[in-house]
C-alpha cells in the first residue's frame, strides 16, 4: 500500500511523495548540525541515477570525489531503487568506521573507501583569499540568515566578497527570503510565491548591510531552489553579479502533511517567480558572467571574480519559443527545458517571517 501509493504521488511531478514514518523522522532529523559520515549529499536524477555533491573540506572530498560523480554500491550493496533516506542509513556510521563506495565517473568506475568522521554540518563557513571573503552557504535553514551575516561582517575595506552556492540543494524557501532581505534596499521584491488560490510577494523590509566591496554570487548547475531565489533576487534588483553555469531550475514549493501514523505526505503546491514576474522552473538562470564547460573550477571562478567585468542581470534561461521584447529577459532559441528531478521538502522551522505552512527544500541525504 505505502509503495503504491510512493509510486501515485511520484508520478504526480518530480517532488511529490510519500515519507514513511522511520523515512520522515530519519529527514527531520538530517540537517542537525553535528553527525558522522563523509560530508556529501546526493540527490536523484529522472533516470534514477544518485549524483553526489560532496561538501568542502570533507573525507569525500579528499577522496577525490567530485560533484557529478554517480554513486553506485554503498559497501556492496546497489544503491538503484532506494529512497535517499536509506542511502543515507547506508553510509553514515559510527566515528571511525570505514565505509567503501562504488563511483560512475567520466573516466568510469571507481572505488573509494572512505573513514567516517563527526563532521559539522553548519549552513554557512567562511574562509579568506588576498582581497577576497569567500562564504559557502551549504543550505538553507533557520541559522542561514544569522550566520549569513555575521560571515559577511568578517569583509576587510577593499575586499571583493563571494556568497559560494555551488551544488547548494537550497532548504527553507522562508530562509532563502531572509537571507536575500539582509542585503536588499528596503522595498525592493524578492521572490513572489504564487498559489493556485493566491500570489504572495515578498519585499525587502529592512536597510541592507553595508558592504565593503562588491558581491558576486557563484552558481552551478546543481545550484537550486532558495538559492536561485537568492540569485534571482540580488542580481535582478542590481545589488550582485553572478558567477558560473546554468543553475538547476527549481521553483516550485512543497508542503509536507504529516499524518497520524509518523509517515507524510508531500506535495507541490505553489511556485516561485522572480522579480521580474517570469520563474526559472524546468529553464535555471543564467550568470551575469558564465563559464565554459559543464563543471568550471575553482580557477575559473576566482579569475571571473577577481577580473573586471561588466554585470547585465540574471535572466531565466529562455524556453522554446520564447522571444525578447521590451522589458523581457526571454529570446528564442535558448536551450531546452530540463529538469533534473529531486525530492525536496517543506518542514516545520522558526525564522523571523511569518509562514503560511510549512516551508522548505530537502538538499539530498547522504552525508
Amino acid at each position: 500500500m505505502r509503495q503504491a501509493l510512493r509510486r501515485y504521488l511520484e508520478g504526480l511531478d518530480p517532488y511529490s511523495t510519500y515519507l514513511s514514518p522511520r523515512e520522515y523522522e530519519a529527514h527531520k532529523n538530517s540537517g542537525k548540525a553535528g553527525y558522522s559520515g563523509v560530508g556529501m549529499d546526493v540527490y536523484r536524477e529522472p533516470s534514477g541515477a544518485l549524483v553526489c555533491l560532496p561538501h568542502p573540506g570533507s573525507p569525500a572530498e579528499k577522496a577525490g570525489i567530485h560533484s557529478g560523480d554517480r554513486l553506485v554500491s554503498v559497501d556492496g550493496r546497489q544503491v538503484a531503487g532506494l529512497s535517499l533516506l536509506a542511502v543515507g542509513d547506508l553510509v553514515r556510521g559510527p566515528v571511525g568506521s570505514r565505509v567503501s563506495l562504488v563511483l560512475r565517473t567520466p573516466q568510469g568506475e571507481r572505488r573509494v573507501r572512505l573513514q567516517r568522521r563527526a563532521l559539522d554540518n553548519t549552513a554557512v563557513s567562511h574562509s579568506r583569499r588576498p582581497g577576497l571573503l569567500l562564504v559557502r552557504v551549504l543550505r538553507f535553514d533557520s541559522s542561514t540568515p544569522d550566520l549569513l551575516r555575521q560571515a559577511l561582517a568578517q569583509a576587510k575595506r577593499g575586499d571583493k566578497l563571494v556568497i559560494d552556492l555551488r551544488s547548494c540543494r537550497g532548504g527553507s524557501l522562508f530562509a532563502g527570503v531572509d537571507a536575500a532581505d539582509l542585503l536588499l534596499p528596503l522595498g525592493k521584491t524578492i521572490v513572489t510565491l504564487r498559489r493556485r488560490e493566491e500570489s504572495k510577494t515578498y519585499r525587502s523590509r529592512q536597510a541592507p548591510l553595508k558592504l565593503e566591496g562588491p558581491l558576486f554570487l557563484w552558481q552551478d548547475r546543481y545550484t537550486a531552489s532558495s538559492a536561485e531565489l537568492m540569485i534571482a533576487a540580488l542580481v535582478q534588483n542590481q545589488v550582485a553579479r553572478s558567477v558560473g553555469t546554468v543553475s538547476f531550475g527549481k521553483a516550485s514549493t512543497q508542503k509536507v502533511f504529516p499524518l497520524q501514523d509518523g509517515s507524510a505526505l508531500v506535495l507541490t503546491d505553489g511556485q516561485l517567480l522572480a522579480p521580474d514576474g517570469h520563474t526559472w522552473n524546468h529553464k535555471g538562470l543564467r550568470p551575469s558572467l558564465p563559464l565554459p564547460g559543464e563543471n568550471p573550477g575553482l580557477a575559473q571562478y576566482l579569475a571571473a571574480t577577481t577580473g573586471p567585468a561588466p554585470g547585465p542581470r540574471v535572466a531565466a534561461c529562455p524556453g522554446p519559443g520564447q522571444r525578447r521584447g521590451p522589458g523581457h529577459l526571454f529570446e528564442k532559441g535558448g536551450p531546452p527545458a530540463r529538469c533534473l528531478g529531486h525530492q525536496l521538502l517543506r518542514l516545520p522551522g522558526h525564522a523571523p517571517r511569518q509562514r503560511p505552512g510549512r516551508a522548505g527544500t530537502d538538499p539530498g541525504l547522504c552525508r
